[in-house]
C-alpha cells in the first residue's frame, strides 16, 4: 500500500501537480531554467510506477484513495 510514510514530499508534489491545468507550461519553463529538471521528472515517474506496481493499484485508484481521505 502506498502511504504518506513511504512517499517523499517530492513524489507527493509530482503526483498532485498533474491536477494543475497549467502543469505543461510550468514543466516547459522549469526545463529551460533547470538543466536536470527532466531527469528529476523521469526519476519521479519511475519511483511512482514502482510504488504503484508493488502496491498493485493504478494511478486512478491512487487518486480515488487520496480523494477519500
Amino acid at each position: 500500500m502506498i502511504s504518506a510514510e513511504n512517499m517523499s514530499d517530492e513524489l507527493a508534489d509530482y503526483i498532485t501537480m498533474t491536477l494543475d491545468p497549467n502543469v505543461g507550461n510550468l514543466v516547459s519553463f522549469m526545463k529551460e531554467d533547470i538543466p536536470l529538471y527532466q531527469e528529476k521528472l523521469d526519476n519521479l515517474q519511475t519511483e511512482l510506477e514502482d510504488k504503484l506496481t508493488r502496491s498493485g493499484i493504478s494511478l486512478i485508484e491512487l487518486y480515488e484513495k487520496i480523494a477519500m481521505k
